[in-house]
């Protein structure tokens, strides 16, 4: 499957319940701003929306960027790393929360298995809508431009009056068509003010100037702009009823908002009621891009002439408890790291594979790689590298490792290894760089050897540059390269490294191969189970094709549980 379809796919399922959230702490917001002004909660709910949008765009870009196995440690590391959770052997019985977890991502299989299509559906989804808000957007056009008849002059004169007392800072065209049954702003640049033929007609003048003043009040707020992205948001969000809720509670309030205005100008709420009455007894639906209507004319009314509702003390105080455990738990889960791990790790669990207990897989023996030119040092050594927990490194300074080469095929005592790559010097002026062995204890035989000739490492000085440094394993130990004072003292930034043993790669076509030779789906556990016989310790690295489904991932590290590792390195690589 597509990175990107499947990283859409997985953005859209979040989203749902992504949406749902930021739509319930948006309740409670709006129960605590129940006593301020109309224009607080139109702001609050514009907000919400906003949120909606960063949320989505957040999630698809951790989802894709988790998808492609790019994730930071705390310093330069040459790979990363995902830790391999221990499971029970084939033949063993499976702890009931394994079960569940196993359950769990044939679940989710399934679900991947349908992301194209939802992908699918809802590309069809903006398509229409998109085209739907082209078609308003033409129409609103036509009607800012041409579809209409200068307005009566006292009506222009009134409008220029107000739109001063308001403090509008653009010039304001107002106008009569047929083609609309109730005032409405067209544009934003250059907005029009649009009436039915004699609306007027029968209304007082301080209705006039109520009605005028909503109008205007449109204008000075940059609805018409604004309902223009919240349309988009309606488009993308179409499957969405939170979002489409949310977006309903901008409509309502920024109705209320402007209704504000009108009633401070006139000063005479229920006259400005009756004339919002008799507008919209023969209104039709709205455009879909004018900056009116859709504000509930039963609720404005009402709250006109009574006042908004007043919450009892004890719905507030579950509002604010709402509300904060809502925004603790939308913080946690899109912020905190790895809910894209979470997303991905809950890809598809392969079919269970058997094989015949009388013709087992023959392990898998090829040649070490041999580098021509090095005769020191012949072998190429697989490894990964890894800061131990709660190791801290000096601000600034970094140690990648690039390359291990050894005179053995594996690291092991008595042999000689060559340690390639780069570091970075900030904290100090200068330090010695060199390679070193962490010993089990202090008792270790060998653990205060001298440092032999060859061994002492390379003098750095503050700034960027390559090492070539080597070692000889001369007790069991830990390697790592690290920064030490030039005359003594605690190491600084340090870089541990150990050998991999076993390399399973997985190409853009799901093909997987063990140390370069391809191999079968069904072969791969017994041959990982017959290499950790081996060696208990033994390390695994998977690398993994940029372009390969995660799905075989997947696969390949449940083989590597099952076969009783305890622990893999996962590689991206692009060809």
């Amino acid at each position: 499957m597509n990175l990107a379809i499947e990283s859409i796919g997985w953005t859209l399922l979040h989203s749902l319940w992504e949406g749902t959230l930021i739509w319930l702490a948006l309740r409670a917001i709006l129960v605590l701003l129940a006593h301020r002004s109309a224009k607080a909660r139109c702001l609050a709910g514009c907000a919400a929306l906003a949120l909606a949008v960063l949320a989505f765009g957040v999630t698809f870009v951790r989802v894709e960027s988790i998808g492609r196995g790019h994730m930071t440690a705390a310093a330069v590391v040459h790979g990363a790393v995902l830790r391999a959770s221990p499971e029970p052997a084939s033949g063993d019985a499976i702890p009931a929360g394994q079960a569940g977890l196993q359950s769990g991502r044939s679940m989710a299989g399934a679900v991947s298995a349908a992301l194209p299509w939802l992908v699918l559906f809802w590309a069809a989804g903006c398509a229409w809508g998109s085209v739907k808000m082209a078609l308003g957007w033409r129409t609103a056009r036509r009607l800012a431009s041409t579809l209409w008849n200068p307005a009566p002059a006292w009506l222009e004169v009134r409008c220029r009056e107000l739109s001063a007392q308001l403090g509008v800072g653009r010039m304001v065209r107002i106008g009569e068509s047929l083609l609309v049954d109730g005032p409405s702003v067209v544009g934003w640049l250059k907005p029009v003010i649009l009436v039915p033929i004699g609306v007027f007609s029968g209304l007082t003048p301080a209705q006039i100037d109520g009605l005028l003043a909503h109008e205007l009040a449109h204008i000075l707020r940059h609805d018409f702009a604004i309902n223009l992205l919240q349309s988009v948001c309606e488009v993308l969000f179409f499957y969405h009823p939170a979002i489409q809720a949310i977006s309903q509670v901008i409509r309502v309030e920024r109705e209320q908002a402007c209704d504000d205005v009108a009633v401070a100008l006139t000063g005479d709420p229920k006259s400005y009621a009756a004339a919002l009455v008799k507008l919209e007894e023969a209104r039709a639906p709205a455009l879909v891009l004018a900056a009116s209507g859709g504000g509930g004319l039963i609720a404005r009314i009402r709250r006109l002439l009574a006042g908004p509702a007043t919450p009892k003390r004890g719905f507030i105080a579950v509002s604010w408890i709402t509300f904060a455990a809502i925004a603790l738990a939308f913080a946690a889960i899109l912020i905190g790291p790895g809910v894209a791990v979470r997303v991905l790790a809950a890809q598809p669990d392969p079919a269970p594979i058997t094989t015949p207990a009388n013709s087992p897989a023959p392990p898998v023996q090829l040649p070490p790689v041999v580098v021509s030119g090095e005769s020191e040092f012949p072998y190429i050594i697989n490894f990964v590298p890894y800061i131990p927990d709660g190791w801290n490194s000096p601000a600034g300074d970094e140690i990648t490792i690039t390359s291990v080469r050894g005179d053995r095929k594996h690291i092991e005592l008595g042999g000689k290894y060559l340690v390639e790559g780069t570091y970075k010097l900030a904290s100090v002026e200068s330090m010695m760089l060199s390679v070193s062995i962490t010993a089990p204890s202090r008792n270790s035989p060998g653990a205060s050897s001298p440092t032999l000739p060859g061994e002492e490492g390379t003098k750095v000085s503050r700034g960027t540059g390559n090492f070539s440094l080597t070692k000889i394993m001369r007790y069991p130990g830990s390697l790592h390269v690290a920064f030490y004072p030039v005359h003594g003292g605690e190491s600084g930034a340090t870089m541990y490294f150990r050998e991999v043993r076993i390399i399973v790669g997985i190409d853009k076509d799901g093909m997987i191969s063990v140390d370069d030779q391809n191999v079968a789906d069904e072969q791969l556990e017994p041959l990982l189970a017959q290499a950790i016989q081996r060696d208990t310790d033994m390390k695994g690295l998977i690398k993994v094709n940029d372009a390969a489904q995660w799905a075989k991932v997947m696969f390949v590290q449940d083989s590597f549980r099952k076969a009783g590792f305890t622990g893999t390195t996962l590689q991206t690589w692009k060809p």
